[in-house]
């Protein structure tokens, strides 16, 4: 009771100094451990269950971590927007740890549900590891309990640390992890084990788990790029006219690449050939415009980013043609593109916030945030 009063105290009242977060995170963490550990007594009471499976330890936890992971993540951010006020606009606030990026309901709810997502994904990953080295082990349940516990009370400690210490770079790592997390989980359970002799929007026709898994991967990615494509583009690097045209161009160009990475999870291959090909397809035309369109709209983009975007829509290309002339098979090409372009994108979520301002604009002037090195404090 006395850590539960706690934490409320911490969320109504959140402390500005520079332990606040990881004070608040141990709480959480430990707060979850005790809940968790207390459900799992009455969930395992009298029985050993299996490592996977229904009713087994790995299901137990990978949806308990879900959950934690999503109420975590919100959480933080309302003890971090609590404390941003309580310190007059961050002020008092280190600036360590200043909330890095100022989130609409809409993107809380989003991003809090990409963390769920990720910790499902790769506890359940981790349970179809562990089953597969100990065949045929149950675990007993006075072992099951603690084990689920510190599992779902590390990922709400991790999850509320990123909600108080995010920033566009993070966002977009959180972002690429949610898709290799998706992406394995869905080919770990193809019940075709020849899937990849296709492509990969095979996996998203499946009727059994590896088919939603798929499908509801890519539609919460491509609301993540669109969060990003904000996060990235409110810096005070956006002063100057040409500044505002370079902030609008990798606006929409993120913002495309989003809602068609979206599109091509909201509309399976089998049932919508033409607009889910398209999608794919306009993805990589986005790309490919962007890549080719910062040197003339973002000249103060460091070279070697620049040339590595270049290098990358190369490789692109060349494997489009080797997959013409009968050398690569689809899902090759689409592994290739999207390594390339998500290594990209979170090359650029970087970038981006660390641009100078406008020559012709005192640095401060600009009443949209502050660029830091850890990411941009918005408005």
């Amino acid at each position: 009771m006395a850590e539960a009063s706690s934490i409320v105290r911490v969320l109504r009242h959140p402390p500005v100094h520079r332990e606040s977060p990881e004070s608040a995170a141990v709480a959480v963490g430990f707060a979850v451990f005790v809940i968790v550990c207390t459900i799992g007594c009455v969930v395992f009471w009298g029985r050993d269950p299996g490592i996977v499976g229904p009713g087994s330890v790995g299901e137990y936890t990978e949806i308990a971590a879900a959950i934690a992971a999503t109420i975590a993540f919100t959480a933080g951010r309302i003890a971090l927007a609590r404390a941003a006020r309580s310190a007059a606009a961050g002020d008092r606030m280190d600036a360590a740890h200043r909330p890095g990026s100022k989130l609409s309901w809409f993107e809380v709810a989003a991003v809090a549900l990409a963390h769920g997502a990720i910790a499902l994904l790769l506890w359940a990953g981790l349970a179809r590891v562990l089953a597969d080295s100990f065949r045929g082990a149950v675990v007993f349940s006075y072992a099951a309990v603690p084990l689920a516990g510190a599992a779902i009370a590390l990922t709400a400690y991790v999850v509320f640390l990123s909600a108080a210490r995010l920033t566009p770079r993070l966002l977009s790592l959180i972002w690429a992890g949610l898709l290799v997390a998706g992406g394995f989980a869905s080919m770990l359970r193809a019940s075709d084990p020849t899937w990849w002799k296709a492509d990969l929007s095979v996996l998203g026709m499946a009727r059994e788990a590896s088919g939603p898994t798929f499908d509801l991967t890519l539609i919460f990615a491509g609301s993540i790029v669109t969060i990003i494509a904000r996060q990235i583009t409110a810096g005070p690097w956006t002063t100057s006219e040409r500044d505002a045209r370079a902030r609008l161009f990798v606006r929409l160009g993120l913002t495309l690449i989003g809602v068609l990475l979206a599109f091509v999870g909201l509309l399976p291959v089998d049932r919508f050939w033409l607009p889910h090909t398209s999608a794919a397809t306009g993805m990589a035309v986005v790309f490919g415009v962007m890549v080719f369109g910062l040197p003339w709209l973002v000249p103060s983009a460091p070279r070697s980013f620049l040339l590595t975007g270049c290098v990358f829509a190369a490789a692109i290309t060349a494997s489009a043609v080797l997959f013409a002339t009968r050398h690569y098979n689809l899902t090759a090409v689409e592994l290739v593109s999207a390594v390339l372009i998500v290594s990209w994108i979170v090359m650029l979520s970087k970038v981006m916030v660390l641009l100078p301002p406008s020559p012709a604009t005192p640095v401060g002037a600009s009443d949209v945030g502050t660029a830091t090195e850890n990411g941009a404090v918005l408005a």
